[in-house]
């Protein structure tokens, strides 16, 4: 998914929740692995992880501003 979709400018990262219990606790993260879908800083979708063509269909809606 970071190679498709980073001509569209979309980066892609993962945090260890052990060592960043904080930020998981920021974002409301329970369940692990957790993705979170962020647009101009702000989250605009959460999901578990998915398989490719879920994780798709996100990033284009949130891409789209559906």
């Amino acid at each position: 998914v970071a190679k498709d979709y980073k001509p569209k400018g979309v980066k892609v990262g993962k945090v260890d929740i052990d060592e960043s219990p904080d930020l998981a606790a920021q974002y409301g993260v329970m369940a692990v692995p957790t993705l979170l879908f962020f647009k101009g800083g702000k989250v605009r979708d959460q999901a578990p992880f998915s398989p490719k063509s879920k994780i798709a269909e996100k990033l284009d809606r949130v891409l789209s501003g559906n």
